[in-house]
């Protein structure tokens, strides 16, 4: 569950848990009191109170935005995550259930039980004389009803296809190229939702600049000034009262975007195979050059390895 929340703060950024490291115990006290907020206090040589709390309230405790934001919270025991499992609930009663793509599932029997996952084009199905070995997700397993399947629950062996996902920080232009892959699962930043004159986006549109920008000089300041006058329109359309939905229409391809991008290790091989080509779009390659060797670093495939 924590999985799908994090994917769907990419598009809804007021969901999930925030955790945050307090040093005054009066005004530990103080969250202690509200039942949406878990404080711990760390052991008897930490002078510190850890705090996990809705980030729909954080705006609620001021005092929060001036401590020390946690980003190892998944190492320490004092945490606890307070959103995942009610926001997951609301997705799934909603039916909006892409984000469930993000939450991996392996799966292992030693019967006929998994068969039935063999023909399911978004699963990974493998069997040999030590049993049945299924790689899925949680849209799978919602959208069919097997829930009961999850008694097969098991960690990724060398047998499983994994599951990776993917953070990308790129252009609109180079996202829809992205989706093209069919086999993968996407969430994306919503334009539809952001308003890019909030603090969180520093009040300012931020572009991803193409690669023929940098050969020339000439085309790209006229290009930068295009730019700069569609982050003026953009501004000046929430300024007359229109939603971040319309106000979009003012925005072009190279406004930068993040999306999160998940698959069977099988599928990325085919994602680098077309991707890395010189086939591909130069801006699309750049990009998926950088993940490729990041990638060989941390996976050892002889399929990737040889490309």
């Amino acid at each position: 569950m924590n999985s799908i929340e994090l994917a769907a703060r990419v598009s809804h950024a007021s969901i999930g848990t925030r955790y945050f490291r307090v040093k005054d115990e009066n005004f530990a006290n103080i969250l202690k009191q509200d039942n949406k907020v878990l404080v711990l206090k760390g052991p008897f040589f930490d002078p510190y109170y850890y705090v996990s709390i809705p980030n729909s309230i954080v705006s609620k405790y001021i005092e929060l935005l001036n401590c020390e934001e946690d980003k190892s919270y998944k190492d320490s025991p004092y945490y606890q995550n307070l959103t995942a499992e009610s926001f997951c609930n609301t997705l799934k009663s909603d039916g909006h259930l892409s984000c469930f793509e993000f939450g991996n599932v392996y799966l292992k029997c030693n019967n006929n039980d998994l068969d039935k996952y063999e023909k399911n084009k978004f699963s990974k199905y493998y069997k040999d004389d030590t049993g049945v070995y299924v790689s899925t997700n949680m849209r799978v397993i919602v959208e069919n009803e097997w829930e009961e399947d999850l008694n097969y629950l098991c960690d990724p062996t060398d047998k499983h296809d994994e599951r990776i996902t993917v953070e990308f920080i790129c252009s609109r232009a180079i996202a829809n190229e992205l989706v093209r892959h069919r086999s993968l699962s996407f969430n994306q930043e919503s334009q539809r939702y952001c308003m890019y004159n909030k603090d969180k986006f520093c009040g300012e549109i931020k572009f991803i600049f193409p690669t023929w920008a940098e050969t020339d000089s000439k085309a790209f300041n006229s290009f930068v000034n295009y730019l700069v006058s569609c982050e003026n329109m953009y501004f000046e359309l929430l300024g007359r009262g229109l939603k971040a939905e319309f106000a979009r229409d003012a925005l072009v391809n190279e406004t930068a975007t993040r999306i999160f991008v998940c698959g069977h290790k099988s599928d990325w091989n085919h994602f680098f195979e077309l991707r890395c080509s010189q086939k591909a779009h130069p801006d699309m390659k750049k990009l998926a050059d950088i993940l490729k060797l990041k990638w060989n670093t941390i996976y050892i495939s002889p399929n990737i390895a040889s490309n």
